[in-house]
């Protein structure tokens, strides 16, 4: 019997989506193998348990139905591998096409129960001038689009989103990136987010000199405080602790009056334990320079990954150089270059050849410290010292606080006219 759709979660419900779209959907492509794995095993080291090379071949475990659409236990996870048909298949028939309309509708019912609006592919085609170049935000799948008046976001997805959408859709949050939207046509997911006027965070402290953008030392620690503040709603004040796993200044997007949004969950996943433990994974992605000892080495998964992470983004912030860039002026570790800041005699003057130079000086020297302190204890090698994020929120809303208007906000008028960035 056909398990029934109340039973399966909502990631499942999406992994079954996506499936039954690779499988029904009109495109050049033909189902080889089916491969189903068991998600007992921690975070993404899947081990296989069913493998069928001919669809009808049906195992215990998973259930098909006349129409090919699939019902999936809620600790299975499906994995198609496509390949191209063979030159003697045939074509795909009227009622193919009608069955996968059928599901598509069902796909869109489903969707605006989650309260996203389901766009047809047309709509978006319009919102981006047919995907115009034009209109693709430099070095990413994702479009600026105009949608009813209102500019937006459309990024083109190959792959599972479930676990994103049903993350996105469950959060609300000024500094969390937010989701609209969905649509699926020929096999890609498109997720409309809402749009950030001013880009992303990299393309204001990296390669500024070239640029002309710059942010001043109030907006950068105001950048840091929204940050700190939206990860630490997505590791407390969720229904189920999430970590991010992939925070950088390029995940990071600035809207129309520089607050931060939080960007691209692909790798985001929840805790798994309490307070104190660590989930582990076999499985370790991230960005190099951003990945904590414990995660690299061991596949500890804890939301002090993100402190961590937090920790160089804001000596990026502060430096308005790319981590790898101070490690390779410096010659030295991290934490020896913000050591030789915090306890040196002559602090005050390496602390003057870290900080961005577009700044000019324009920046309170002693609240400078105070913010190389904190990421000195943000990058701490030991996991239980770091400081849990709604410290560090409270630490740089002192910070804030008392960081005088060093320039006028005339200064900062200029705008990118086409946001970039990962969404």
């Amino acid at each position: 019997m056909v398990q029934p759709m109340a039973s399966v979660s909502l990631v499942s419900l999406f992994t079954l989506l996506f499936c039954c779209c690779l499988i029904q959907a009109p495109q050049p492509y033909a189902v080889r193998t089916l491969q189903i794995q068991s998600l007992d095993t921690p975070a993404m080291a899947y081990t296989p348990v069913a493998e069928i090379a001919d669809i009808n071949e049906v195992p215990r475990n998973v259930t098909f139905q006349t129409n090919q659409m699939v019902i999936v236990p809620i600790n299975c996870y499906l994995h198609l591998q496509l390949q191209p048909p063979a030159y003697n298949e045939k074509p795909l028939g009227k009622k193919f096409v009608d069955e996968s309309q059928d599901f598509l509708d069902s796909m869109s019912s489903i969707a605006q129960s989650l309260n996203l609006k389901v766009y047809k592919f047309e709509e978006l085609q319009v919102a981006t001038d047919n995907f115009s170049p034009d209109c693709q935000i430099k070095g990413s799948s994702v479009y600026r689009g105009l949608v009813k008046g209102d500019f937006a976001a459309i990024k083109k997805v190959h792959g599972d989103v479930s676990k994103e959408i049903e993350l996105l859709n469950t959060v609300n949050h000024s500094n969390l990136i937010r989701l609209s939207g969905v649509c699926f046509d020929n096999g890609h997911w498109y997720l409309v987010y809402e749009y950030a006027a001013n880009g992303a965070l990299s393309d204001w402290i990296y390669n500024n000199n070239k640029s002309g953008k710059y942010l001043t030392w109030r907006q950068r620690i105001q950048v840091a405080s929204d940050i700190a503040t939206g990860l630490n709603y997505l590791h407390i004040l969720t229904n189920h602790p999430h970590v991010h796993k992939d925070l950088k200044c390029s995940n990071v997007l600035l809207d129309g009056d520089f607050r931060a949004k939080i960007t691209n969950f692909a790798l985001a996943r929840s805790t798994e334990g309490e307070d104190g433990q660590f989930a582990l994974t076999k499985h370790i992605v991230g960005t190099k320079g951003y990945m904590a000892l414990e995660y690299v080495e061991n596949g500890m998964v804890s939301t002090k990954i993100d402190v961590y992470a937090f920790g160089v983004l804001l000596l990026e912030v502060i430096s308005g150089k790319e981590a790898a860039a101070i490690y390779g002026e410096e010659h030295m570790k991290l934490s020896e270059i913000l050591r030789n800041v915090v306890q040196e005699k002559d602090g005050h003057e390496v602390l003057k050849r870290l900080i961005d130079p577009c700044m000019l000086d324009n920046y309170p020297l002693e609240l400078a410290i105070l913010v190389v302190n904190l990421i000195n204890s943000c990058l701490t090698k030991e996991p239980n010292a770091r400081p849990a994020m709604d410290e560090i929120v409270h630490s740089l809303s002192r910070i804030l606080t008392a960081s005088p208007e060093w320039e006028s906000s005339s200064s900062n008028t200029s705008r990118s006219q086409t946001s970039s960035g990962s969404y």
